[in-house]
């Protein structure tokens, strides 16, 4: 406060890094504010790397040791010309230190000369740590790709785009997709603003862009039971009662054909009528719950017709008109699903919009959940780290959270 009180203000604000962990700093309070706390609308308080972006400060002030601070956010402050002041204020005893970063910034307006620069020794030495802190950065993100490998996938045409790995504070992660947004609320958090509930009126930031620090809203997990439980209600309002087990009656009638016949079997007649099966394993997920039909009506229509001719039917009709039949019934029970799922996540987003009123203070994560909701839940994760590499992944494997093993 005393440095703040003394310093010549020349037009442009203090700058005081708020944040220098990746979150709210130990012994502040969540809402912290300007003019309450400090008595100074000259400060501007530093939370998130995407905030300095275009600013320049008179001073910048760093309570704390910045070796702990994110590298990105430290660089951009110490070494991106936004201020020609820096103080650091630390206990006397405590050992400070500025890391320096192993290359010069790079951008994607100019290309990089071919040219190697000389070195001096000193700077021969720096560069042998940054080799060491390279191979250490890749070891530790091979160690997480390792761990996502034999995840099996969920769908049967599943097509790859680039992605992120992103690694959250309690310890779990999550491929997102690299060209995605996602729902970003740490400035709702730390500041107590209202939004807007509905789920497209969130403040968004491009995956690329995600830093340390950053609070993300997720899915914790698929709305599971409590969708059906929900949907199901609406079904018996519109006096559709039976449609559920009407729509998904043939998956019984699949599950006794894999049984007596052999899945092997079952998938040879599918491949002769033209079905690309990613396995003959993949049966028992139509036959289950996993999902609801296949990808298309064609291949259904496939699919109903390798029971029919497999001996395991109702008897009721050709297996064409049996086919359309419950494929438009599994498009009414979608219709219900996806009218439950918006009352479900319009219910959880207003619970979202309580806890950024409360300022709740959210070090690693927060599960959202309803009075009663078992399965459907989203969840505010602390961003830990981003790969800044993509990988080819499977579109049904992004946005699964999953615990990562320590190295």
């Amino acid at each position: 406060m005393e440095l703040l009180q003394t310093s010549k203000l020349g037009g442009r604000p203090v700058g005081l890094l708020a944040n220098i962990c990746g979150s709210p700093t130990p012994g502040w309070p969540i809402s912290l504010e300007v003019e309450s706390d400090f008595g100074a609308s000259e400060l501007d308080l530093i939370r998130r790397r995407r905030q300095v972006k275009s600013s320049l400060y008179e001073l910048l002030v760093i309570p704390g040791n910045p070796w702990f601070a994110s590298r990105g956010l430290l660089f951009d402050l110490l070494y991106g010309g936004r201020t020609s002041e820096v103080v650091v204020v630390a206990y006397r005893s405590e050992p400070v230190s500025l890391p320096i970063p192993s290359e010069m910034p790079r951008d994607r307006y100019f290309p990089p000369t071919r040219r190697q620069p000389k070195q001096t020794v000193g700077e021969s030495e720096q560069g042998d740590s940054a080799q060491l802190d390279k191979w250490a950065n890749e070891s530790f993100w091979s160690s997480i790709h390792a761990q996502q490998a034999d995840i099996t996938p969920t769908s049967d045409r599943d097509v790859t785009t680039d992605a992120q790995f992103v690694l959250f504070a309690d310890g779990s992660g999550a491929f997102l997709p690299a060209d995605g947004r996602v729902v970003e609320v740490s400035e709702l958090f730390e500041t107590g603003a209202n939004f807007d509930v509905t789920e497209d009126k969130l403040p968004r930031v491009s995956v690329r862009d995600l830093e340390e620090g950053d609070l993300v809203m997720l899915r914790l997990s698929g709305s599971g039971n409590y969708l059906d439980d929900v949907a199901d209600s609406l079904i018996q309002r519109a006096g559709e009662n039976a449609l559920r087990h009407r729509a998904l009656e043939w998956k019984d009638m699949l599950h006794d054909v894999i049984n007596r016949q052999g899945e092997g079997v079952v998938a040879m007649k599918l491949r002769s009528l033209g079905v690309r099966l990613r396995s003959p394993q993949y049966l028992w997920v139509w036959a289950g719950d996993a999902v609801m039909a296949p990808h298309d009506r064609q291949t259904f229509h496939s699919l109903i017709t390798t029971i029919w001719q497999l001996g395991r039917h109702t008897g009721d009709g050709e297996p064409e008109a049996y086919a359309n039949a419950r494929w438009d019934d599994m498009e009414r029970l979608k219709a219900y699903h996806h009218k439950a799922g918006v009352e479900i996540r319009a219910a959880l987003l207003t619970r979202v919009r309580g806890l950024v009123a409360e300022r709740r203070r959210i070090d690693t994560m927060e599960s959202i959940e309803l009075p009663g909701v078992a399965a459907g839940r989203m969840g505010l994760l602390r961003v830990a780290a981003v790969d800044t590499k993509t990988r080819r992944v499977s579109v049904s494997r992004l946005f699964h959270l999953g615990k990562v093993k320590a190295a």
